[in-house]
């Protein structure tokens, strides 16, 4: 029996094919199936390839059956709602879906109903992806939104709030964006790897010194928390040590050992205060040094050795305190001048005679400003010098000749030393007139260390026992002339 090409068989055709027999026909292509449809000749079955049968639609190859498995291309197609109830479909090279743009998703949960699930290009963003609950317009409405590089999540409806949850459901950590506030809420801690950048404020809970708003991990009681209105305060170890107000910077009052303004590497040393008495300390070493206040500068008091005031090239050289209502000098260590009331001496103010002279030591001459008298109402035990008293005092005292030793540190300079050697002094041994029974109250004695010791000699008493001798001189020559 014979047919022609495209004509259409009826059953009773078909049943002339003996059963098992086999039909063979053209391989077709997808723009002219193998197999196709009365009015519809551009969809069917073709055989696309060695082993492989093809379905197309409208002259377009749209699935491959094969050994593999089945190949579709589903570009463009477009499935409703109930055909996306599927369980498995392999591998999909590409999908397009189309659902309603205002509420329904493109794929929906089981149990969610048509405008719960997964949506792909909603109108109002051409390029995304998002996951939805229930009626999503184009504004408002919960959503997390994945577009163009960036995630946004969006809560239902304006003065909504989003909330990001650990541990299940619970409150006590999360992360809650609060549309009513416009800001970010933490509740927990939260810990930071890295460098964070905010184009906002970070707004923290009340806090207090032990229990700071601002902390650290390892260390949750020293931080920043806000003492009081427009103050901001910092603590350590749970204690204030410091508060920035609008009119500047506090401190604790801090401690001699401790001061409240100090240094890194230098921790007891700096300035700290003891009260509300507007006066301002300071320490070194632990040690307080002195205070300023508003009538001016205190020290501590110093000593010879170390006096309050000095040099930093020259320690033991300056200013002290030696007593009560005194102020002396030192000169590497010694103390060279004192000034009490109205009164400056060298050396101290004590002296055995009422002229107040610091006596002559060599070639230097030092003088007194006040008790330059020699009036009788300061003196007692008087009584006239014979003439054998200044006679044996003059033949005692024995006058020499010296230069200055060079007593500075180092080699002198040959300039120095021509100098000094060209200046030649004329004057007394200390240690000489002490030591001589006779002129020994020409001297001028100190306590060296528990031992009285000739430092000088006291020149006015010379020069009173000179003028005796003188005296007797001439009443002798006198005397003799008369004879």
């Amino acid at each position: 029996m014979g047919f022609t090409s495209g004509q259409i068989l009826t059953a009773s055709q078909l049943n002339i094919f003996t059963p098992g027999t086999k039909i063979k026909n053209a391989n077709g292509s997808a723009s002219a199936p193998t197999y196709t449809f009365d009015g519809d000749a551009d969809t069917g079955m073709f055989r696309s390839g060695a082993n492989a049968v093809g379905i197309a639609t409208g002259g377009t190859l749209r699935a491959t059956f094969n050994s593999s498995g089945i190949t579709a291309d589903l570009t463009g197609t477009v499935l409703t709602a109930a055909q996306t109830n599927i369980t498995s479909l392999g591998t999909l090279t590409s999908l397009g879906l189309s659902g309603d743009t205002t509420s329904t998703g493109h794929f929906t949960a089981q149990s969610g109903g048509a405008d719960s699930g997964i949506v792909l290009g909603q109108a109002f963003s051409s390029s995304y992806v998002g996951l939805r609950t229930a009626g999503m317009a184009e504004t408002g409405d919960e959503y997390i939104l994945i577009n163009d590089g960036s995630i946004t999540l969006l809560s239902a409806g304006t003065g909504g709030d989003v909330y990001i949850r650990a541990g299940g459901n619970s409150s006590t950590c999360q992360i809650l964006l609060d549309e009513s506030e416009d800001n970010i809420a933490i509740t927990g801690t939260l810990s930071v790897s890295g460098i964070v950048t905010l184009d906002d404020e970070i707004k923290g809970g009340s806090g207090s010194a032990a229990d700071p708003t601002f902390t650290f991990a390892s260390d949750g009681d020293t931080g920043l928390y806000p003492h009081a209105a427009n103050q901001l305060g910092v603590t350590a170890g749970g204690t204030q040590v410091a508060r920035f107000a609008s009119n500047g910077i506090r401190v604790a009052n801090g401690s001699a050992a401790t001061p409240a303004y100090t240094f890194i590497n230098d921790s007891n040393t700096g300035f700290f205060i003891t009260g509300n008495n507007g006066v301002t300390r300071w320490s070194g070493n632990g040690t307080e040094g002195g205070y300023l206040y508003s009538g001016g500068i205190r020290t501590v008091d110093g000593a010879v050795g170390t006096p309050a005031y000095s040099f930093t090239g020259d320690t033991n050289t300056g200013m002290y305190r030696n007593t009560t209502d005194q102020l002396s000098l030192t000169a590497n260590g010694t103390q060279c001048l004192i000034a009490a009331g109205g009164t400056v001496n060298t050396a101290g103010l004590e002296t055995t005679t009422t002229s107040g002279y610091r006596y002559v030591l060599r070639n230097n001459t030092f003088g007194t400003l006040y008790n330059f008298t020699s009036s009788a109402d300061v003196k007692e035990n008087i009584t006239n010098v014979t003439a054998s008293e200044a006679g044996a005092w003059i033949d005692a005292l024995q006058p020499v000749t010296f230069n200055e030793r060079w007593l500075q540190e180092g080699d002198e300079p040959d300039d120095n030393r021509a100098w000094r050697e060209a200046d030649m002094q004329v004057g007394f041994i200390a240690d000489d007139v002490l030591a001589n029974s006779t002129t020994a109250k020409f001297a001028q004695v100190e306590d060296v260390d528990g031992t009285l010791k000739g430092v000088g000699w006291k020149w006015e008493c010379v020069i009173a026992a000179a003028v005796a001798e003188i005296k007797s001189l001439r009443s002798r020559v006198a005397t003799l002339e008369a004879a």
